[in-house]
């Protein structure tokens, strides 16, 4: 996964291409997150961002609904732009995951 400074549909790989190149390189975009995640207690986790790990998202959005039409790609594109790297600012998003509750037992 080539960066390039700027996201555009035209920077991004085909399907079959990115098809082949997650193949090969998940383990390694995966590590890449991992050292770009803050862990917050039990429940929170920070993510800072890099190109890599949007296109990654992108890609892989691109993937699963299997968008290959312009728009569309031009729209996951958009959907990640707050998460743009370039400004000179430090982001980041978080998540939290909270455990399904155990139904109480009658």
């Amino acid at each position: 996964m080539q960066t390039t400074g700027k996201i555009t549909h035209d920077s991004l790989m085909t399907l079959e291409a990115y098809a082949q190149y997650r193949k090969e390189n998940k383990p390694a975009i995966m590590a890449h997150r991992k050292l770009r995640s803050v862990r917050l207690g039990e429940y929170i986790n920070v993510q800072f961002e890099s190109e890599t790990s949007i296109r990654y998202q992108i890609q892989e959005m691109l993937r699963l609904e299997k968008i290959f039409e312009a728009e569309g790609i031009e729209q996951e594109i958009e959907a990640y732009a707050p998460l743009d790297t370039r400004r000179q600012q430090l982001e980041g998003h978080h998540d939290a995951g909270v455990p399904r509750c155990q139904r109480a037992k009658a």
